[in-house]
């Protein structure tokens, strides 16, 4: 075989690989019973719960859509029924208000047994100050989401909490619908609610540096963290929210609910 045939031989299975890269995921079909969704949904998620029986049927759609058309791989860790719909309840919680939005920029979700290390380790080293219960992949990791089990089922236990780190990351996704995951949602904050946004936000951080705040301390990280944080607080214990940060509560509102 010469050289030039060897040569198109190596450019074709290279364009047939990049090919099969681009390949969307196709939906999985795992024939989710919906009454059997809609009856975890109503015993886990409280926001599931403050919704009208149609709005619930609505709700119940869209986690199933969710299921089936993204692929769950777990790492030394189960995913059954249970977890494909915390994973599902915490995408579609922060989108159900906003219409049909089905995260196009996720193609797989890795279901972890605990939290992980900067190298998604799954024994990271207790001295690291890496330690992750979430993470949206960047770069060859593009697509992707991690999150461990134990951190994502404890948010549905039927209480109020302030974490949930499945919603964290999904807002971290919606984030980055514009490109960049900088706090600035475009995809839902007209830009006429930006300076209002910027202004509570800052004030807020303020108050957390000196103590004042029940909010996450890790908010004080970046923009974008903050944003994850207190949209976690907001959907998880929305009263609470609404009582001890009123004015981030009314923006959030406007952000997510209409």
């Amino acid at each position: 075989m010469n050289t030039t045939i060897i040569f198109f031989l190596i450019l074709l299975i290279v364009f047939i690989y990049l090919i099969w890269r681009k390949k969307p995921v196709k939906p999985q079909h795992s024939n989710i019973d919906a009454q059997a969704c809609s009856q975890w949904l109503y015993k886990h998620v409280r926001f599931y719960n403050r919704l009208s029986d149609q709005q619930q049927d609505n709700f119940t759609k869209q986690v199933i859509q969710f299921i089936n058309s993204k692929k769950f791989t777990g790492i030394e860790s189960e995913v059954d029924d249970s977890t494909k719909f915390a994973v599902a309840a915490s995408a579609v919680i922060p989108v159900f208000h906003i219409g049909d939005f089905n995260y196009p920029n996720l193609k797989e979700v890795l279901i972890y047994p605990n939290s992980f290390g900067p190298k998604f380790d799954l024994v990271p080293d207790e001295h690291s100050e890496f330690i992750a219960s979430g993470m949206v992949g960047t770069g060859m990791m593009s697509g992707i989401m991690i999150l461990s089990k134990p951190d994502l089922m404890k948010a549905y236990d039927g209480l109020n909490h302030k974490h949930n780190v499945g919603i964290h990351e999904f807002v971290h996704l919606i984030d980055k619908t514009d490109g960049h995951i900088d706090g600035v949602a475009s995809l839902l904050l007209k830009p006429h609610e930006l300076e209002s946004w910027m202004h509570w936000m800052n004030k807020e951080k303020h108050r957390i540096r000196h103590g004042k705040s029940d909010i996450n301390p890790y908010a004080l990280k970046n923009d974008a963290e903050f944003f994850a944080v207190t949209s976690e607080y907001f959907f998880m214990d929305t009263d609470t929210f609404k009582v001890k940060h009123s004015e981030l509560h009314q923006i959030l509102s406007d952000i997510f609910l209409n």
